[in-house]
């Protein structure tokens, strides 16, 4: 996933208008991102032990977190976004719509300053994108 392929990622107060024009590294450099994935085979990620048909989390393009429970992964890739101050998180979920009730839930207990938005994405292979800044 590219930043630059979906400029809907951004929620500053510029315009994807903006964004388009030219000015593409001061958002990229204030947005994290972050993915989870299903694992399509067994791998070794910079260290990480990753299992076929486990949930894979990524934060920045790394690999964070890997199980087999969804909002635990999820979770996990949302804290990593979130170790460094953030006012917006916006969770865009996939084409099959996992439930994010209870992660949004958990997320705004733990960071109650932190503004949390979920939108219907439909994008394949990633039942979740994660955007923070």
């Amino acid at each position: 996933m590219s930043i630059y392929e979906y400029p809907e990622l951004i929620t500053d107060r510029l315009t994807v208008r903006d964004f388009r024009s030219g000015d593409r590294d001061r958002y990229v450099d204030a947005v994290a991102t972050g993915e989870v994935t299903v694992a399509s085979r067994d791998a070794e990620l910079n260290g990480f032990s990753v299992h076929k048909g486990s949930w894979l989390g990524l934060a920045q393009g790394e690999p964070v977190a890997e199980g087999q429970s969804f909002e635990e992964v999820a979770e996990a890739v949302v804290e990593r976004l979130l170790a460094e101050p953030r006012g917006v998180v916006m969770l865009l979920k996939g084409a099959d719509e996992p439930e994010l009730d209870e992660l949004v839930a958990r997320i705004a207990a733990r960071h109650p300053d932190v503004e949390l938005d979920v939108q219907a994405g439909g994008q394949p292979h990633y039942p979740l994108l994660i955007s923070a800044e």
